[in-house]
């Protein structure tokens, strides 16, 4: 039996999985978080196969949790799974020590599919994802996957209006070091303003 601890903040998704999960005869749900804080608290080796982790989070960025439980247990297999597509976070996420990165409108098959795969400690790629990885095709300085966890999710919040302070807030950090972080992403961005920044954020996708 593979036993998956589910990461991610939408209730009603961890209900349906674990339903999901209930009429597959070899897969179950053993353990649940809504936040970093809960997921690190209880997360297991001993007890869980498999971590399932969105990488949205209210108040984290999934690739810095992956980062953490990955310096915990290296050796538990994390596998991403997201509204965004391969090409936007794919790369970073396996890059970021993930054994595979999922998007939510794939369908259960290839969820399946996926958390078995990772469970044998082997790498889930979609046929997408290996192409990318085939083909070479890695973005350049100037793509999302070049910015850190961190700093993806301070791009995004600040492209969703939000002044250095109320980052700075809603994060837990100094109005000082998010502008520190603001001038390294418009520097990797190769942005010159807060417009551009904003800008690139919804070029790329960062926000809707």
């Amino acid at each position: 039996m593979i036993r998956v601890f589910v990461i991610d903040d939408h209730e009603l998704l961890r209900r349906g999985l674990q339903m999901v999960f209930e009429k597959t005869a070899d897969i179950r749900m053993v353990g649940e978080a809504d936040r970093r804080s809960v997921a690190l608290e209880q997360l297991d080796p001993a007890k869980h196969d498999v971590a399932l982790l969105d990488i949205t989070l209210p108040g984290d960025d999934g690739l810095t949790i992956l980062k953490e439980i990955k310096a915990r247990f290296p050796a538990l297999p994390v596998l991403m799974v997201s509204a965004h597509p391969e090409e936007q976070y794919g790369v970073a996420a396996l890059h970021s020590g993930a054994s595979g990165y999922v998007c939510k409108n794939s369908g259960i098959d290839p969820l399946l599919a996926a958390i078995r795969k990772v469970a044998q400690r082997k790498i889930w790629l979609s046929d997408l994802m290996a192409e990318i990885l085939a083909s070479g095709n890695r973005p350049d300085s100037g793509m999302p996957e070049s910015l850190s966890g961190r700093e993806l999710q301070i791009l995004r919040r600040i492209a969703q209006g939000e002044s250095n302070k109320e980052v700075a807030a809603s994060l837990g950090i100094s109005t000082k070091t998010i502008s520190t972080y603001k001038t390294r992403i418009m520097q990797k961005t190769s942005r010159r303003s807060t417009a551009e920044l904003i800008r690139y954020a919804f070029d790329n996708g960062l926000v809707e």
